[in-house]
C-alpha cells in the first residue's frame, strides 16, 4: 500500500511539473490608448489621435474619409519568445468600410491583426495576418463570407515551430493552414488599419496576447524530484526479500 501511495505521489509530481508554468499575457483595457500601455503606434503620415480614440471601454479606429495613406497600427515588440506557441484574441466589429480600388483590394479588411515571429529553423520569419472586413474574413488560405457588423471574438493561434495557424471565431474553428514565410523582420504583434486603398470604422473591446507558458526553475526541480522518487521505488521493488 505504501508503495502504491508513493507511486501515485510521484506520478502527480510529474504531471504537475509538466503542466505548470506561467503564461506571459498582455491584455489591453481601453480606458487609455494602447500607446499608454506599452504598445507602439506606427502611422507614417497620420497621427494617432486622428484615427484612434477611447471611450466607454472601447477603442475606436476610424479612418473613413482619410483617403489614400500608408497605415495606422499598434505594435508590441519582443513580447513573443522564439518558437513558442502563442495566441491573439480580439473582440471587435466593423461599422463601415470603403475601398478605393475594390478590384485590387477587395479582400483587404478594415481591421488587420497578426504577428511576425521566428520559425522552426530560426532563419526565416512567419507572417500570420488576418483581415476583417464588413462582410468577410481573409486569412492566408481562406476568404470567408462573415457578418462582422456585430461583435465577435477572433482568436488566432500560432505554432511557430511547425509554421501553422488556426483561426477561431466565437470558439468555432474557421480557418487553418501554414503561416506565410519571408526573410528578415522584427518579432512583433500588431493590429490596426492596413491603410493604402481601404478606409474603415472599427470598434474594439478587448485584445489579449498569450504566450504559452515556459516551465520555471522550481518546476524543473519538482520534475527531477518526481523522477528521483520513481527511481527509488523501482530500486526498492528489485531488492530480494529478506530470509
Amino acid at each position: 500500500m505504501v508503495k502504491g501511495i508513493s507511486r501515485c505521489l510521484a506520478v502527480l509530481l510529474l504531471v504537475f511539473a509538466a503542466a505548470t508554468g506561467r503564461a506571459a499575457t498582455s491584455t489591453l483595457g481601453f480606458s487609455s490608448l494602447p500607446s499608454a500601455q506599452g504598445w507602439t503606434y506606427d502611422g507614417p503620415h497620420v497621427g494617432e489621435a486622428e484615427v484612434f480614440s477611447v471611450g466607454a471601454g472601447t477603442l475606436t479606429l476610424n479612418t473613413m474619409g482619410l483617403g489614400y495613406y500608408d497605415w495606422a497600427q499598434y505594435e508590441l515588440f519582443n513580447f513573443l519568445a522564439p518558437q513558442l506557441p502563442f495566441s491573439i484574441e480580439i473582440t471587435a466589429r466593423v461599422l463601415g468600410q470603403y475601398h478605393f480600388n475594390p478590384a485590387q483590394d477587395s479582400m483587404q479588411g478594415a481591421l488587420t491583426f497578426g504577428a511576425i515571429t521566428a520559425t522552426r529553423q530560426g532563419q526565416t520569419d512567419s507572417f500570420t495576418v488576418v483581415d476583417i472586413g464588413e462582410n468577410f474574413i481573409n486569412t492566408h488560405w481562406d476568404n470567408i463570407a462573415f457578418d462582422n457588423s456585430v461583435f465577435h471574438t477572433f482568436k488566432l493561434s500560432v505554432s511557430p515551430v511547425d509554421g501553422t495557424f488556426s483561426l477561431f471565431v466565437d470558439g468555432t474553428s474557421l480557418s487553418s493552414g501554414c503561416a506565410c514565410m519571408g526573410s528578415g523582420g522584427v518579432s512583433k504583434v500588431f493590429f490596426g488599419d492596413p491603410g493604402w486603398s481601404v478606409n474603415g470604422n472599427v470598434e474594439i473591446q478587448r485584445i489579449e496576447v498569450i504566450q504559452q507558458p515556459v516551465p520555471e526553475p522550481e518546476i524543473h526541480a519538482m520534475l527531477l524530484a518526481g523522477l528521483g522518487l520513481l527511481g527509488f521505488i523501482a530500486r526498492r521493488r528489485k531488492k530480494p526479500l529478506a530470509a
